[in-house]
């Protein structure tokens, strides 16, 4: 082996090692993202307790409407603020019903409310 050689294939074995390394770091997996969430606003919060009193409607589940709802507090703070936040957003009567239909499943007091037609 020439000495020519001898450098070549050390360059050769460096700059594979130094490749090597670059792309393993650009390949690495992502760091997690924290994983503190934002609270829900008032609106959206009523909302998505509306969608989660609909899947119990359907699926009649407390358990899971129960973990769903976790997600935003105890069941005692939510449904009385969503169901409070739907009357007073307007929502229809079939859905404030659905909300106290989930309440009542979930042992929570939240007053029936009928509103008269305009």
């Amino acid at each position: 082996m020439t000495r020519t050689a001898a450098w070549m294939a050390g360059i050769g074995l460096l700059a594979g090692l130094v490749l090597g390394l670059l792309l393993r770091w650009a390949a690495r997996e992502p760091e997690p993202a924290s994983s503190t969430s934002q609270p829900i606003p008032r609106e959206y919060a009523a909302e998505y307790a509306i969608l989660i009193a609909e899947a119990f409607a359907a699926d009649q589940s407390a358990a899971v409407a129960q973990r769903r709802l976790a997600s935003m507090g105890p069941p005692e703070a939510v449904l009385p603020e969503a169901y409070a936040t739907a009357l007073v957003m307007g929502r229809s009567n079939a859905e404030l019903a659905l909300l106290a239909d989930l309440a009542e499943a979930l042992g929570v007091d939240v007053p029936r409310v009928e509103r008269y037609p305009p």
